[in-house]
């Protein structure tokens, strides 16, 4: 099962910047895809988050 994560600003690096993002596990799996069935929804509630790791895009 992934983690979507929507309903903020989310900072990938310089210059990338992601309306929607699926992690499964450690990974980022997609970018300003569309959540999957059994994907765990977090709305962000308008937050900025930053990005996890150093090579997020």
């Amino acid at each position: 099962m992934a983690t979507f994560f929507s309903g903020g600003t989310i900072w990938c690096g310089i210059g990338c910047v992601a309306d929607y993002v699926r992690i499964d596990g450690e990974k980022i799996v997609e970018i300003n895809g569309a959540a999957q069935p059994g994907d765990n929804v977090v709305d962000l509630k308008g937050a900025f988050t930053g990005k996890w790791s150093a090579d997020s895009c």
